[in-house]
């Protein structure tokens, strides 16, 4: 299992039109705006989907480099 995080707090009030769900009250710490309010490209960059998938990324090229079957 991998996992990732994003810190941030929850708006009284949604803001901007990009993403979907939580996406319009969530605010990511270090952002001026909720996820809706960035750039999908710089969400993706941040979330704690992109957090997961990087984590795995790394499980898989380890075990790709036991294995003897370099990626790169």
């Amino acid at each position: 299992v991998c996992e990732g995080e994003c810190r941030g707090r929850i708006a009284e009030r949604p803001s901007g039109s990009e993403g979907f769900g939580y996406d319009p009250l969530f605010w990511p710490d270090g952002f001026g705006g909720s996820f809706a309010d960035i750039p999908p490209e710089m969400k993706n960059a941040v979330s704690h989907r992109a957090a997961a998938l990087r984590e795995l990324l790394q499980v898989l090229d380890a075990e790709s480099m036991k294995e003897g079957k370099n990626t790169k």
